[in-house]
Order: structure tokens, then sequence, then C-alpha cells
């Protein structure tokens, strides 16, 4: 029982790191991962970052099977968007947009890269299995 009870606070703890309530949490935390060169972050800067590039790459596989399983393209990005970039179109988006700060991370997160990459177009149909990918040396690809 105590063994589950301290697990679960652990969960909840290690969840927090990767989670942002709204906009302006996610431009306090990930705004100077974004855009300092890395060799300027401190230390806590650099760990925030991380975790909002693990966010937008998770989101981002999120949208990714969605699209997969209904056939619906909802962002149509060239190959090749790094996270880097995808954290920047969101920060840019959230910047002009200050009066929705308060929404949701994920939905303000949604509609930047929406707005950024709009399509109407149906996804891969769904017994055609996913092209690898080529494997990136300074940044990881995310959409």
């Amino acid at each position: 029982m105590r063994a589950t009870l301290i697990g679960l606070v652990l969960l909840a703890a290690a969840g927090r790191i990767y989670a942002f309530d709204n906009g302006r949490e996610f431009i306090k935390e990930c705004e100077a991962g974004a855009t300092k060169p890395f060799s300027q972050l401190t230390s806590e800067e650099k760990q925030f970052g991380e975790s909002c590039a693990i966010y937008i790459r998770g989101f981002v596989g999120g949208i990714r099977v969605g699209e997969y399983r209904t056939g619906v393209r909802m962002i149509c990005s060239p190959s090749g968007v790094e996270v880097l970039e995808a954290m920047r179109i969101a920060l840019k988006w959230m910047d002009a947009h200050k009066e929705e700060l308060d929404h949701p991370a994920v939905e303000l997160i949604f509609r930047s890269l929406i707005d950024a990459f709009p399509c109407g177009q149906p996804a891969p149909p769904k017994s055609s299995p996913p092209k690898p990918k080529e494997e990136k040396k300074e940044e990881e690809t995310v959409l």
C-alpha cells in the first residue's frame, strides 16, 4: 500500500515536468530554450527546454496517430520540420495571440501548427506502413 502511494506521488511529480496548463506557462518555461543559444542556457532553462521538446514531440506524435486512424490530415507540414522549429512556431503564435494565453497550452500549440501548416488532404491509408525516418544528427524531426 505504501509503495503504491509513493509510486503515485512520484508519477504525479514526474508528469508535472511535461505538462503546461496554459499558454503563459508554456512561454515561461519554453521561451529561453527556443530562443537562446544552448551554451547560454542555465541548467534550469536546459531542463525546461528539454521538457518542452519532449512535450512537442509527444503532442505531434499523438496528432500523427490520430491522422493515421481517421485518414484526415490536420497538420500538413513539409518533411523535416524540427522540434525546435515547432516550438518557435508555437511561441510566435502565442506572442501574436496574447489574449488567448489563459487557454490550455495544448490547444494553443495545436492551433499554431494548424495555422503554420494548414491542409485538408487525407492522411495515408491505414494499410500502408509508415516510411522509415532518416536519422538526423543535430536536431530531431517532429513534423
